[in-house]
Parts: C-alpha cells; sequence; structure tokens
C-alpha cells in the first residue's frame, strides 16, 4: 500500500531580527546564527515580546525551509496586521 501522507512544506520558525547587524534574538543577547535563535509559537507572541521589551524596530521573521518564501517586518508596521489573518502558528 502507498504511503499517501503530504509533506509538510509549510514548516516554520518565527525570529526576532535586528535590523541593523541581522543578527537574531537567543535569549537575552543577539546571535549571527539563526540556529541558536529563540523561537516563538506565532507573530503575535514574537510582536508582543517587542513591545514589552521595548524593541520598537526589531523584524519579525518567518522564516521557511526555503528562503525565498521567508518574510521579514517591523514589529511596528501598520501591514503586519494583515498577517494575522493567516495562520501563522509554528508547525514541526
Amino acid at each position: 500500500m502507498e504511503n499517501l501522507t503530504m509533506p509538510i512544506i509549510y514548516q516554520m520558525r518565527i525570529l526576532i531580527q535586528n535590523p541593523d547587524n541581522k543578527a537574531y534574538l537567543s535569549g537575552d543577547t543577539w546571535d549571527d546564527d539563526e540556529n541558536h535563535a529563540t523561537e516563538f509559537g506565532n507573530v503575535a507572541q514574537a510582536e508582543e515580546f517587542c513591545r514589552q521589551q521595548n524593541l520598537p524596530l526589531a523584524l519579525v521573521v518567518v522564516k521557511f525551509k526555503n528562503p525565498v518564501n521567508d518574510v521579514r517586518y517591523p514589529v511596528n508596521s501598520p501591514d503586519s496586521a494583515l498577517l494575522k489573518k493567516y495562520s501563522t502558528r509554528r508547525i514541526r
């Protein structure tokens, strides 16, 4: 019998990036290696973290397996509300 399960093509990671030096938030510091970055469960959590930590210029980064699909936007962007209508929960 054939295995008919679909591959997970929309796996993503939700990260916070420093727009100046392109480093990623890693705990309480910044790291150039995205593999060490703190992951958030959804974009709303990442945005709220930035607001609580007074990081108004930070970028929320939604990274996919294929980097061409990555999305980056500033936390205080008026268009960030548009992303909330789509599912942005991390899938593993």
